[in-house]
């Protein structure tokens, strides 16, 4: 899964101390014949030291750490071969769409305050797990403005980690602007999407314990509705 090329040059097309992240969309199958990354429709095998290479791109090991880690691995490979096929992998993996972007793509902020906005409440009502009774109505206001803070900070958290290309993603108040007016339009057409985008099937708010409960596909997300982060 590497291609050829000047060590010194390749390892100088791109930053030692970068993270490299593996693509959201990209998996890793290990069949009788060997191990794959699936992209679409296209398959890349690749050998032991390729998987040791993809398992270190958590968007946390800089390329330095990572060569290190590899040496371990592979103590008998010597050190320019190792920083040549190391680069190379990586510099594949991105031209293949296998890795996300160099740039950085940690997840922006997330808003500091927002208005208790209705339409985005009578969305949220559609999936909240008591439909008799608002999950806002026992609330203060205050209250309530933090647990639908809380609720689409966590879809838009989805959100982020879908989009291929985090540099035209949508800001967080943006994301909630959007969906607020599709609702306005359409209500129930905004309700399918949003159950089809995000595969919200419930999600409720323990007041006792300040916490979001939500399942979102095959994940539930629970925390602090004061927890921004």
């Amino acid at each position: 899964m590497t291609f050829n090329g000047d060590p010194e040059t390749i390892s100088r097309s791109f930053n030692l101390a970068v993270c490299p992240r593996r693509a959201y969309y990209v998996r890793k199958r290990k069949t009788a014949n060997g191990a794959y990354l699936i992209h679409l429709s296209e398959l890349f095998q690749i050998d032991d030291l390729g998987e040791v290479i993809w398992s270190l791109c958590d968007g946390e090991t800089p390329v330095a750490d990572m060569i290190g880690r590899v040496r371990q691995s592979f103590p008998q490979t010597e050190g320019i071969e190792l920083l040549q096929y190391v680069a190379s992998s990586l510099l594949f993996m991105a031209r293949n769409g296998l890795l996300e972007p160099w740039w950085p793509l940690t997840l922006p902020p997330a808003i500091e305050s927002a208005t208790f906005d209705k339409p985005l409440a009578a969305l949220m009502q559609e999936f909240h797990k008591d439909k008799s009774t608002p999950w806002d109505q026992p609330l203060t206001r205050a209250v309530s403005e933090k647990v639908q803070i809380r609720f689409f900070r966590i879809c838009y958290e989805s959100y982020w980690a879908a989009v291929s290309d985090k540099r035209h993603a949508m800001n967080e108040l943006t994301f909630r602007n959007v969906w607020a007016e599709k609702v306005v339009l359409t209500k129930d057409a905004a309700v399918q999407a949003w159950a089809n985008e995000f595969g919200l099937q419930r999600w409720y708010f323990k007041p006792q314990e300040n916490r979001i409960v939500m399942s979102l596909g095959k994940s539930v997300y629970e925390g602090d509705v004061d927890h921004r982060l």
